[in-house]
């Protein structure tokens, strides 16, 4: 019985750490919604399509439906065509870090009807961030933004 004894606690020292382990990475991924009322977050974009037979406008705005509703936000405005062959959409109020990363994410990776994206820059605009703070703009300093 002696022996067994440092063999369960270690088991149970294992398992515990591993269930925080868990807990600890479930809670850093979670998404939060978080949003900077009063500010808006401007995203251009472009589509690359194969076979597709409609308009480029048509397929950014097949794309920019398909991904808006995976965020939370009040007011969506676009695509309307920009220049060299970009789309601008806008949404408001701000998204926050998280919003942003889940918006590209289903931008650049979501293929819609033979349709994909690629986000060329998203920076938000100042409103008051969760923090009280005026939010960054993740985007400054990307050379394609």
């Amino acid at each position: 019985m002696p022996r067994t004894l440092p063999r369960v606690l270690a088991l149970l020292v294992v398992a515990g750490a591993t269930v925080i382990g868990l807990l600890l990475l479930s809670d850093a991924t979670k998404y939060q919604g978080l949003r900077h009322e009063g500010g808006e977050t401007r995203v251009v974009f472009t589509v690359d399509t194969k076979r597709y037979q409609h308009s480029p406008l048509d397929a950014a705005r097949s794309l920019w439906s398909a991904c808006v509703g995976s965020v939370g936000w009040e007011e969506s405005i676009g695509p309307v065509h920009g220049p060299r062959d970009r789309f601008v959409s806008t949404v408001r109020p701000g998204l926050g870090e998280d919003s942003r990363r889940r918006l590209r994410g289903c931008l650049e990776d979501a293929t819609v009807d033979r349709i994909s994206g690629h986000v060329v820059s998203m920076p938000t605009s100042p409103g008051l961030s969760p923090g009280g703070s005026p939010p960054g703009d993740p985007d400054r300093g990307r050379p394609d933004g």
